[in-house]
Order: structure tokens, then C-alpha cells, then sequence
């Protein structure tokens, strides 16, 4: 089964979806052997420690999403690759267009237009200056940048067809609000909000 396009073959997606897999991966195995190192977090961060640590941040979250999607589209590609059942790959096809256009793109494309302006107004506010010793700068581009080119760069690459658009609305205020629960949930029963 090809990509629904006949600009790229599948095997071009496939090395596409594979390094920025292995991008993800690394980037958060490195990362956690950062922070186990870094008690300054707990300083500068208050309430880091506490309830779900750094998976109670929106990048985060969408650092795991995004390490799905691409290391599912890359499962995808393979069994595209290697003549699996039609039926087969047209489920997890239409799983992962699911999965890109309702939560994958929108929350990255957000996590970049809100996270720039806010650090370049005012970085400590969102990324404290005593982190850089810990987590350099590419960690940082990485993780608030290059979400959001790499999920451009896909769109562009591979085919995506759109859910219907109530759908869409329902799966994206699904995602809000339940961070905002988890958000609230914390503040109420942590003491401390996420988001100072």
C-alpha cells in the first residue's frame, strides 16, 4: 500500500518517521539522565517532585505523543512496505491520521507558538537560565522548536487524511480539558500550580 501519494515512496517516509523516532527516544533517554542528576530542579521548579514530576507539562505530554506517532507511522511503513493485509494497514493508517491531525500537529504547532514568545519576553518565566547547565540549548530547540518544524515537515512528506471535523473539534477539546483537569487537580490537591 502506497503513502495516498505519488510524490514520495514508502520507504522514504519509513527513514523519515524512523530517525525522528530515534530522535525522540534519545533526546528523552538523555534528558531523564539529566534531571535524575539535577536537584536544582526541585529549587527552581516548586513542586516538580511531586505529582507526576515532569510529565505534568504540556511538552512533555507531547514529547511521549509525538515519540508515538512516529515510531507507530514507522510500523506503519513497514507493514506498508512488507504487503501486510489491505484491511490491516488501512486501520492503523487511519489510526495514525487520527492521531496526527487531532493531537500530534495541533499540540505541537501551540507548544511553539506559546513557548517562544513567553521565553523571548521573558525566559525565566518558562525556562529558567540555571537549566542550561543541565539542559543545553539543542535539548531546548529540540523540544519547543523542532516539534513543531518536524510535524511540518510531515505534513508535507506524507498524506494525511482529515477526520471529520466535529470529530476533530471533540478529540482536541477532549486533550484541553483534561489537561486543564490535571492542571487544576494539582493546583487543588498539590498546592502548587504547573505553570507558575
Amino acid at each position: 500500500m502506497a503513502l495516498r501519494t505519488s510524490a514520495w515512496p514508502v520507504w522514504v517516509a519509513f527513514v523519515w518517521h524512523l530517525s525522528i523516532a530515534l530522535v525522540y527516544g534519545v533526546m528523552r533517554y538523555q534528558e531523564q539522565q539529566r534531571i535524575n542528576k539535577l536537584a536544582l530542579v526541585n529549587k527552581t521548579f516548586p513542586g516538580y517532585d511531586k505529582m507526576g514530576e515532569r510529565y505534568k507539562y504540556l511538552t512533555q505530554i507531547n514529547l511521549f505523543i509525538q515519540l508515538f506517532f512516529f515510531s507507530f507511522a514507522a510500523v506503519v511503513d513497514v507493514a506498508s512496505m512488507l504487503r501486510a493485509p489491505r484491511n490491516a494497514v488501512a486501520s492503523m493508517r487511519n489510526l495514525l491520521d487520527g492521531i496526527f491531525t487531532t493531537v500530534a500537529f495541533p499540540l505541537a504547532e501551540f507548544i511553539v507558538c506559546i513557548f517562544w514568545p513567553i521565553y523571548i519576553y521573558d525566559r525565566e518565566l518558562i525556562f529558567p537560565s540555571v537549566l542550561d547547565e543541565y539542559l543545553p540549548a539543542f535539548v531546548n530547540y529540540v523540544d519547543h522548536l523542532g516539534i513543531g518544524v518536524f510535524v511540518f515537515i510531515e505534513m508535507l512528506l506524507v498524506y494525511h487524511e482529515y477526520p471529520l471535523k466535529r470529530t476533530a473539534l471533540a478529540v482536541i477539546a477532549l486533550f484541553s480539558v483534561t489537561y486543564m483537569a490535571i492542571v487544576f487537580y494539582i493546583a487543588h490537591y498539590g498546592g502548587f500550580w504547573v505553570y507558575p
